[in-house]
């Protein structure tokens, strides 16, 4: 909350700063004549610059502040989300009980026993919308025992269903971004921090769009080539046209 008063404070200054200079200025454009002299003209040249440098400080700051309190806010949901995972692929029942279906699952397909204390709460996302199906929260009671299932979560491989971490909005965009980029392979999560591997074989881990930013950068996504596609369609043209030659001759 201090974070967020002093972006406040800093926005009525930059405000008030700003109406006032402006004001000052336009007074000072509707003064100058042109017979006045060039060192007066000069002269609010350089105060024009001056201000302008200023405006463009205070509005770098500004947007600093503000990304640092989202940061900070987007950690503290990222916390608060660490004793959960969402579970995907389970079909919906109006009258489903997903406390005993998730121990259920967990059991059969993760070979997990005695878990019903460490299950808290288990609740769909959002709401509910036909022809989607809607993934599970499960709320564990202690990021331990978070842990222990989401390190057997490859048991569930060849089943509909998959777990994944309960990512903040922004994280899930960056996760998305970073898939998009680098491959599926190369970009994973764990405690809620992503990670990729780069293609010069290094770990980067990530927590801000701006930092996976940089890191697009520094490897470009390679083009995709389109060379070998239509060379393979050529030689299929110029084979279907020699058959057909040769059906003629």
């Amino acid at each position: 909350m201090a974070n967020v008063a002093a972006v406040m404070e800093t926005q009525k200054c930059l405000e008030s700063m700003l109406l006032k200079k402006m004001n000052e200025m336009e007074s000072q454009l509707k003064s100058v004549s042109p017979k006045q002299d060039m060192d007066r003209i000069s002269q609010i040249e350089g105060e024009f610059r001056s201000f302008k440098d200023l405006v463009y400080t205070t509005f770098s700051l500004l947007r600093q502040q503000i990304s640092e309190i989202l940061r900070s806010l987007d950690e503290t949901e990222m916390r608060h989300r660490q004793k959960s995972l969402l579970l995907s692929g389970v079909a919906e029942r109006s009258d489903e009980d997903l406390f005993a279906t998730t121990i259920s699952l967990f059991q059969r397909h993760l070979g997990l026993s005695d878990i019903n204390d460490i299950i808290k709460r288990c609740y769909r996302l959002s709401r509910y919308s036909e022809g989607h199906v809607r993934p599970i929260v499960v709320q564990f009671s202690n990021q331990t025992c978070r842990s222990t299932v989401w390190k057997n979560k490859t048991k569930l491989k060849g089943s509909s269903m998959v777990l994944h971490e309960f990512l903040t909005k922004n994280r899930q965009v960056i996760f998305k971004s970073a898939r998009d980029h680098f491959g599926m392979t190369k970009v994973w999560t764990l405690n809620g921090s992503i990670y990729i591997l780069t293609p010069d074989g290094n770990r980067v881990r990530l927590t801000s769009s701006d930092e996976l930013d940089k890191i697009k950068k520094q490897f470009p996504k390679p083009p995709t080539s389109t060379s070998t596609t239509t060379q393979a369609s050529n030689l299929k043209l110029v084979q279907s046209r020699s058959r057909r030659v040769n059906k003629k001759t």
